[in-house]
């Protein structure tokens, strides 16, 4: 407890947030003496307390921190989160998943489940901006760290609470992970191969919506807040983030209620747009007749050039496919940039790292952190022109 002491104490002392310039955690004792600079972004000033856990909270507050907000993160004393033990170097205690979504933030242990423990927190958040809980519902008023506990010390806090389900229905005591929603929205169905069988996304495609969605909303609640509306309590399910997301195209033959369906869906075209080179494979668009005739200038097939798309690709489409063939990866993606065809080489995650375009845009950095060592982090996508983040 002696740390978050000196924390609070260097809060009322300095209430100027600061960051070292590596973009790992760091121990929430930390002082400005210690610290080397300042924090920048648009949310220089808001202090975020992260009492989340995996991937869906403490993403979307790792949002926060690289736009500039002084996050802390929170955990159980004996039972940290357990994305410290996933991914490389987890005996350091920072698995690579764990750095990725945790960058940036100040640390501190507290046992909720004690009085004194319990007592700190709300104290912390009488000077702070907003709280990010994932607990299973109704775990948090157990704690006594509900909103409704956590606004009687701080009026204007902002509390978002993540759940798996919603905070009532059928399923509210259900035990989730994004596997979970992942095949309870359809997931599955929607990402099946050519030959119908479902398949799992293979990645933490639900969590990471879901944190999306919070820092999205979180934003909104500040601004709000800023508007003289005070704080509140937001209320966010991975079942919902994951639906709205995937509505637009998976669903889209469920929006009209009383309009017929097509007899395509949305996989289809996506699976339409993979094209097999002589060593790997392709994603080519062409959504117009300009570009169908730039598809068939890479492949030598001006002959099928007219001015109907549609029976452009009934007569040459397949003829393009075969002429794809026998080319190579980066001939195709040459000549497509040439004569202005959308494509996109399948790539490792080696080949991505060395892409020039992810180079030049400097989009992956490197860090090096005193306990781990040396590591990438992908800088913040959304690029401040008058409030830059760190």
């Amino acid at each position: 407890m002696h740390r978050l002491h000196r924390l609070l104490k260097h809060i009322d002392a300095e209430d100027k947030p600061v960051q070292r310039p590596c973009p790992g955690l760091v121990a929430a004792e930390a002082t400005e003496e210690k610290d080397e600079v300042r924090r920048s972004g648009p949310l220089v000033g808001i202090r975020v307390i992260d009492l989340s856990s995996v991937i869906s909270g403490p993403w979307a507050t790792s949002f926060l921190a690289d736009q500039g907000a002084e996050v802390i993160k929170v955990e159980a004393p004996g039972a940290p989160d357990m994305t410290r033990g996933l991914g490389p170097n987890p005996g350091s205690g920072l698995g690579s998943m764990y750095v990725s979504v945790n960058r940036g933030k100040r640390s501190i242990t507290l046992d909720l489940q004690k009085p004194e423990g319990l007592q700190l927190l709300k104290q912390l958040v009488e000077r702070s901006d907003v709280v990010v809980q994932n607990y299973r519902p109704g775990v948090a008023q157990k704690l006594g760290c509900d909103y409704a506990a956590l606004a009687a010390v701080n009026p204007e806090i902002i509390v978002l609470s993540i759940s798996g389900f919603g905070s009532s229905g059928p399923y509210v005591e259900n035990r989730v992970y994004d596997q979970v929603i992942q095949a309870m929205t359809g997931v599955p169905s929607i990402m099946s191969d050519k030959a119908g069988q479902p398949t799992m996304f293979h990645n933490l495609l639900v969590d990471k919506v879901t944190a999306l969605n919070a820092a999205q909303a979180i934003s909104a609640a500040l601004f709000s807040k800023q508007r003289g509306n005070g704080g509140q309590h937001i209320e966010l399910s991975m079942l919902d983030s994951a639906l709205h997301f995937l509505f637009p195209d998976a669903y889209w033959n469920k929006v009209w209620c009383d309009v017929k369906a097509i007899p395509l869906e949305w996989r289809e075209i996506a699976q339409r747009s993979e094209y097999e080179a002589a060593d790997g494979k392709l994603s080519i668009t062409a959504t117009d007749k300009k570009q169908m005739w730039g598809l068939l200038e890479v492949t030598g097939l001006q002959k099928h050039r007219s001015d109907s798309l549609g029976k452009m690709r009934a007569e040459a489409l397949e003829a393009i496919r075969a002429r794809l063939r026998s080319m190579s990866k980066q001939e195709i993606f040459d000549s497509c940039r040439h004569h202005g065809v959308p494509c996109g080489m399948f790539l490792s995650t080696d080949e991505v790292l060395s892409e020039s375009q992810v180079k030049h845009n400097r989009t992956v950095e490197e860090h090096f952190d005193e306990t781990g060592g040396k590591f990438r982090a992908v800088r913040p996508p959304a690029r401040f022109e008058r409030t830059p983040s760190a």
